[in-house]
């Protein structure tokens, strides 16, 4: 949301509040951090539906505070790690969403 509150201040001439932005991100790089950790975990413990999950979790989470490029990146790594059409479906339509 980090991005967002930025345009939003730029849009509307809104004097920054650089502490708030400051805890955003370092919310943001901690659950960021938490959500690799868990990418590396099922990578080496667990199976390729739990990667995939992972990873598919931490691309939702770089939609969800506005990271776009980096969204479609990690979308990527999860459509290779997709078996089911349905899945890919989910997918192709979250490429949509983000236009």
């Amino acid at each position: 949301m980090v991005h967002l509150y930025r345009q939003l201040c730029e849009l509307y001439s809104w004097e920054k509040d650089t502490k708030l932005i400051e805890t955003m991100e370092k919310v943001n790089q901690q659950k960021l951090a938490e959500l690799k950790e868990k990418i590396e975990d099922a990578e080496k413990n667990l199976g390729e539906t739990e990667v995939r999950e992972s990873l598919l979790a931490y691309s939702e989470y770089l939609l969800g505070i506005s990271s776009h490029d980096e969204a479609k990146k990690w979308l990527r790594k999860t459509e290779e790690k997709t078996v089911g059409l349905g899945q890919r479906l989910d997918l192709i339509f979250t490429y949509i969403r983000i236009g």
